[in-house]
């Protein structure tokens, strides 16, 4: 089935940042809600969100008239690509403290946890533990949804037709680093590696649920690590030497290299469908 015509790259890379601002700056008041109108605006944000682009421009891949038909992004995960996702998810939630302490410097040193992951605030009191935690687990899907649409849904297919996929892998990936606000080195430089990651991973499994299950796990690991149980649990482990720059080192580019197995493997069985 053909494509509608092009509406130009510059057009498209303005929308597309224009809807990251508008749907970021709704996301910023939500934030200093209380919880159970956090909860409901969250909810009802995803929900216009997935309305507006993924169910219209799903309907828009069978008719060519639709206006929405330009905008089709790689929205399906095969069934036999499931398996890929979790374990995606398991490898970047488990490597998190390690990839920490390796980029900003960390290792082991003290008070670098609590300066990093400082405790929370959402899960610790008890009248509100189920409304947070509900919160915690709908709320931190909105930042990965309006991301990926943007950096590896909408700007990287552009960029891609204008500037080929390398460049466009490599562009997109900084504009998220830097588009992160953080003027630490280490941040800009782990959040550039996932970027590219995250790239890889939908060029890959041709789907970008999958980079979007893999940010979502990343961002909802970061919440746990400042809820207080697993925060104090975390915290003493922290001390131990499995976080010294050696071991730090080691255990996050394990996590890359098994990572990048995965996404081989996603991609053999994209290609066998």
């Amino acid at each position: 089935m053909a494509h509608a015509p092009s509406q130009g790259v510059t057009r498209e890379t303005t929308r597309a940042l224009l809807r990251l601002i508008v749907w970021l700056t709704v996301l910023a008041y939500i934030l200093d809600l209380k919880p159970t109108l956090r909860l409901v605006s969250d909810i009802i944000w995803l929900g216009a969100f997935l309305w507006m682009y993924v169910y219209r421009i799903g309907k828009a891949r069978f008719d060519p008239r639709s206006k929405y038909y330009y905008e089709e992004l790689p929205l399906r995960l095969p069934r036999r690509l499931v398996p890929h996702t979790v374990a995606l998810m398991v490898l970047v939630a488990a490597s998190l403290p390690w990839s920490g302490a390796f980029f900003t410097g960390g290792c082991a040193k003290a008070g670098w946890f609590n300066n990093v992951w400082p405790t929370g605030e959402i899960l610790a009191s008890r009248s509100v533990f189920f409304i947070g935690t509900l919160s915690l687990l709908i709320g931190t899907a909105t930042f990965p949804l309006v991301e990926e649409f943007t950096f590896r849904g909408w700007l990287l297919r552009s960029w891609t037709r204008k500037l080929g996929r390398n460049w466009a892998v490599l562009l997109t990936s900084a504009l998220f680093a830097v588009g992160h606000f953080t003027f630490h080195a280490g941040l800009l430089l782990s959040h550039f590696v996932f970027g590219l990651l995250l790239a890889l991973a939908v060029l890959s499994a041709n789907s970008l649920w999958i980079a979007f299950a893999m940010h979502y796990s990343y961002n909802l690991t970061n919440e746990l690590m400042t809820v207080p149980p697993l925060h104090t649990y975390v915290g003493n482990l922290f001390q131990s030497g499995l976080f010294r720059c050696d071991a730090s080192g080691i255990i996050t580019g394990l996590g890359l290299l098994l990572m990048l197995g995965v996404m081989l493997d996603a991609r053999r069985a994209q290609s066998a469908i």
